[in-house]
């Protein structure tokens, strides 16, 4: 949610059939709750998210986010653990460059595990060659052509 957003967003949010609430959209509405400063309703909504087993950076990321904004430090420094470790090789400094500049988790930088958790490595295995998850959309996927040999 862009700055000056959040109102528009929440109100959306606390207007979804219940079949649409997923634990992306808690999360939304806590973060957008959150940076309204309401926070104890966000505090509230962070602490009833269920997340799935399965939860990917996508998920994770904006959830260490709202768990830092509502000054849980602890599960915000192990969602964001979680979130590095799921995030692509390729994308991990993005994410942490956003980790160093945004507001939600100014809190956690101050941290003594925040510098720990900022080392964190991508568990994510993708080809050497197009930096994929596979190789069947590589253009260099003919067996004469591809550099890591998979093929």
């Amino acid at each position: 949610m862009k700055m000056g957003q959040n109102a528009e967003a929440v109100k959306v949010l606390k207007g979804l059939d219940p079949k649409e609430v997923t634990p992306q959209t808690q999360v939304l509405l806590g973060l957008g709750l959150a940076r309204a400063g309401k926070t104890a309703e966000a505090k509230r909504i962070a602490g009833a998210i269920v997340v799935p087993r399965d939860a990917d950076d996508t998920l994770l990321f904006p959830l260490a986010g709202l768990y830092a904004r509502v000054g849980d430090s602890g599960r915000a420094i192990s969602t964001l653990r979680r979130s590095f470790e799921m995030t692509p090789p390729r994308e991990l400094n993005v994410y942490k460059e956003i980790v160093r500049t945004s507001k939600d988790f100014a809190v956690i930088s101050k941290s003594p595990d925040f510098a720990k958790v900022m080392r964190i490595e991508s568990i994510v295995k993708e080809s050497k060659c197009s930096e994929g998850t596979e190789c069947g959309q590589c253009p260099m996927r003919k067996k004469s052509q591809c550099p890591s040999g998979k093929e």
